[in-house]
């Protein structure tokens, strides 16, 4: 879990001169502390269409390990800026969970109002080849991420992008909102049972002081399909404007309502996290990290939740076998660009 210095900016300029550099050459420097430098790395190199290389110079302080970056050359990367790879049929980005946290935290403060940020997993990609609108959200997400491991796996059956990691919705909205902490940003929770968000609200303003929950509201079931509460909750949220809209819906509803209501809401970013206000509020536990890192929590939600999560979990694992073997067969040709 890292955050940007209050330097950020110097280090921020930089990365922007490298990205808009069409020069094989560019010179250049900033600071940035020990602690930021390998993900500044790794932002660098994979994250803009030049590979720049960087070299540390001493030591400013030790009590904060902060160090000065040179960028000493920049060369034509094999890397792209918006970098896609197919996986099951879905376009997903080929960011890590900090670059990921990091696009959306600038995007908080842009001009630009309703980027939908999707976080598919195998049971997205079930429902992807049988559903036009849930394929019309994907196209028009301004980010999607690979939350579920078995997308990550089947990245890596070659032919395009390997997945650099797992970057489940429920990692990236505390980091996003850990990292807009200390510039204030402003947060609307809409979904979960009621009371839920409320007690998410609570958690996050102890957990991330700085961030302000200007709002939450948890729709009853089946307002999808009411267009009047739809109009006003999308009144309501514009005339709020947050920064950050967290979605809770559940999958494909939040994904389908997100987009269709995307420009009316007047939030800069539309995360759809699903369960992630629940485990905000604490009301689900997630499963251990070891768990998490091995991909097996789906293995502990369906073991707290079997009556819901099971048969779903059922379903996906028969249709499993299938999707892989179409990956493998289309694995071929180089990653998308946007």
């Amino acid at each position: 879990m890292l955050s940007w210095s209050e330097t950020s900016p110097s280090v921020n300029h930089l990365y922007n001169n490298v990205c808009r550099s069409k020069r094989e050459y560019v010179q250049g420097c900033a600071y940035a502390s020990g602690a930021h430098f390998e993900t500044f790395l790794w932002r660098a190199q994979h994250d803009l269409p030049w590979a720049v290389k960087f070299q540390r110079a001493h030591r400013l302080s030790n009590d904060l390990n902060w160090f000065r970056l040179e960028c000493v050359h920049a060369k034509p990367s094999r890397y792209k800026r918006d970098m896609r790879t197919t996986v099951f049929g879905i376009a997903i980005d080929v960011v890590s969970l900090a670059m990921a946290a990091e696009r959306i935290v600038m995007w908080l403060y842009e001009d630009a109002i309703g980027r939908v940020v999707i976080t598919p997993n195998l049971d997205h990609a079930v429902q992807f080849g049988k559903s036009a609108a849930l394929r019309h959200a994907y196209e028009k997400a301004a980010l999607v991420v690979a939350d579920g491991a078995p997308l990550v796996w089947a990245s890596r059956l070659g032919g395009g992008a390997e997945l650099p990691e797992r970057v489940a919705g429920s990692d990236l909205a505390p980091l996003v909102l850990k990292l807009g902490a200390a510039r204030q940003i402003s947060v609307f929770l809409l979904g979960a049972g009621p009371g839920v968000a409320e007690r998410a609200r609570a958690q996050i303003e102890v957990l991330y002081p700085g961030v302000q929950v200007i709002g939450v509201e948890s729709p009853p079931f089946g307002f999808e399909k009411d267009l009047a509460y739809c109009r006003g909750l999308a009144q309501r949220l514009s005339a709020l404007r947050p920064q950050l809209l967290l979605v809770g819906l559940g999958a494909p509803k939040q994904e389908l309502w997100a987009t269709e209501y995307a420009e009316q809401l007047g939030a800069k970013v539309i995360l759809c996290v699903g369960a992630t206000i629940d485990f905000l509020a604490g009301e689900i536990p997630r499963a251990p990290l070891w768990m998490q890192r091995r991909g097996l929590e789906w293995l502990y939600r369906a073991s707290t939740q079997p009556g819901r999560l099971v048969p779903r979990y059922a379903r996906n694992a028969w249709y499993l076998p299938g999707l892989l073997w179409q990956q493998a067969q289309s694995a071929k040709g180089s990653p998308q660009k946007r």
